[in-house]
């Protein structure tokens, strides 16, 4: 039986040979959500919303593994990203707009 890091993993994996590079594919992502929203988003803004995602999906309905499993291979992508990166890693807050946005988003999947 695998762990949902080793599915993590190996989705992961899979996914990088069909659509390449995951850095660069949530760098490229986080550049069209900043035009769609007119904020300016990180890669691992990116990233956080969608592990914020996949955790509320969680809460809604424990019982299926996906939700942690896609969420465990979010984070290893954060991991790489922040592996990549030269500059030291700091916390900062996110924009209360892109919270709000984050809250409507998230009450639509309900």
């Amino acid at each position: 039986m695998t762990t949902l890091c080793q599915q993590a993993h190996e989705l992961i994996t899979a996914r990088q040979e069909s659509y390449g590079d995951m850095v660069t594919s949530w760098r490229r992502i986080a550049q069209a959500a900043s035009r769609r929203t007119g904020l300016e988003l990180t890669a691992e803004d990116a990233l956080w919303v969608a592990i914020e995602m996949k955790l509320r999906r969680d809460q809604h309905s424990p019982e299926n593994p996906d939700h942690l499993r896609d969420a465990i291979g979010y984070l290893g992508i954060l991991g790489q990203l922040r592996a990549e990166s030269t500059a030291p890693q700091t916390f900062v807050a996110p924009q209360r707009s892109l919270l709000e946005e984050l809250g409507r988003f998230m009450s639509e999947d309900d």
